[in-house]
């Protein structure tokens, strides 16, 4: 892994329909309006619902410090051809771990985005940010497995389907089965 890391003021990813951004605070409403959906909130280990709006304003505050130590990188997804009043559409974040050259990848769209493939095309740019300029060598990501989609999302990403781990995740008082996905660095990837 980079023993440096990038600067955050410089990092803006590019897909040919997205741009992966840091989060700014001209996104906080956009962020509360989209997370605060307990559809959204359901797909999500730590996503609260309902999501305030301190919430959002934390997490925008908070990431910025992360990705100026490098402990944590959060993109703001912006569509090349914004819908008013959304300044992003959703969050993809990677959580490295140095140590293991490893990173978690996490993201999340409001409602009104889904089905459009933005979380695959969001996904594969951060897998290539993770593993081009941060220097990782695995990548994993999970999601409960009553939402598919998800599943879809990474397959679509190019990773691996890695297992199920029962019940191991408890939200709201249900325990849920998680499933896991995983890409090293040797694999053949498609963004």
């Amino acid at each position: 892994m980079t023993s440096t890391p990038p600067d955050p003021s410089a990092l803006r990813l590019e897909t040919p329909r997205l741009y992966l951004r840091p989060l700014a605070p001209g996104d906080i409403d956009s962020i509360h309006r989209l997370a605060d959906d307990p559809e959204v909130a359901a797909g999500l280990s730590d996503l609260p619902n309902p999501y305030p709006r301190e919430a959002a304003a934390g997490l925008v505050h908070g990431m910025s410090q992360a990705m100026a130590a490098g402990a944590a990188y959060a993109f703001g997804i912006e569509l090349k051809v914004p819908v008013p009043p959304d300044s992003v559409t959703g969050i993809v974040f990677l959580i490295p771990e140095p140590e293991h050259r490893r990173a978690e990848l996490i993201y999340w769209l409001g409602r009104r985005y889904w089905g459009n493939g933005y979380a695959t095309e969001a996904a594969k740019a951060a897998l290539g940010f993770g593993f081009e300029t941060l220097g990782l060598n695995r990548i994993h990501a999970s999601y409960f497995t009553r939402n598919p989609a998800s599943a879809r999302v990474m397959e679509k990403a190019g990773m691996r389907f890695e297992g199920v781990l029962r019940e191991h995740h408890v939200k709201n008082g249900q325990a849920l089965d998680l499933g896991s996905f995983g890409i090293v660095a040797s694999d053949p990837r498609g963004y």
